[in-house]
């Protein structure tokens, strides 16, 4: 019985371990792909792609 659970708690950190590493990837990618989508949409109510910041 030992045995058994300590490869179930050994699979558990192994899915934990997983889930934890795609969480970090998504959140990632999300850091990345969120300002790029940002970019994307704020120059087309600023007047014009061509213009890089519409701060101005």
């Amino acid at each position: 019985m030992a045995d058994l659970l300590a490869g179930l708690a050994n699979w558990w950190l192994q899915v934990l371990m997983v889930v934890v590493l795609a969480l970090g990837v998504l959140a990632m990618v999300a850091v990345v792909v969120v300002p790029l989508v940002f970019r994307r949409t704020k120059p087309k109510t600023g007047g014009g792609s061509s213009q890089g910041s519409p701060l101005r």
